[in-house]
């Protein structure tokens, strides 16, 4: 383990999709999922860590609101249900980032409780946002166009 990279992918989405749409979760249902699914992050990095992982890499969590199972499923009104830049569903996207924030606060505290141990966080989150909102800066067309 010592010689090796763990990559850990985005961890939550399912759980919170699920609860949203399929267990009539309200947001603030949902919300409150996020201390318990970092905490499982923590505990996974924890035993890796134990086994003797020195390098480790954490996706975060992507745009929800951009996820197309989520748009199809969800579709909303006016108001501020959907992001004007991107179109996606901003509570999602909101949820999102709350839960960027618990996973960076969290890995910041294991880097201080394991010094040798170099855990890097993969920002998800921004540059598919990104491409989403200006798809022709990143060469993509718009279904739109």
């Amino acid at each position: 383990m010592a010689s090796s990279l763990l990559y850990l992918g985005e961890i939550g989405f399912n759980d919170y999709s699920f609860v949203a749409v399929f267990g009539n979760g309200t947001i603030g249902l949902v919300q409150s999922l996020v201390p318990h699914i970092v905490g499982a992050i923590c505990s996974v990095l924890t035993d890796a860590i134990g086994v003797g992982a020195r390098t480790m890499v954490v996706a975060g969590m992507i745009p929800m609101g951009c996820e197309p199972e989520l748009l199809a499923l969800l579709p909303g009104g006016g108001g501020d249900y959907y992001d004007r830049a991107s179109s996606c569903i901003t509570r999602f996207n909101q949820l999102a980032q709350l839960h960027n924030r618990a996973l960076k606060r969290m890995l910041c505290q294991l880097r201080r409780d394991h010094p040798g141990t170099a855990i890097h966080y993969a920002d998800l989150y921004r540059p598919i946002t990104a491409v989403v909102s200006w798809p022709r800066k990143y060469g993509a067309v718009p279904l739109s166009s």
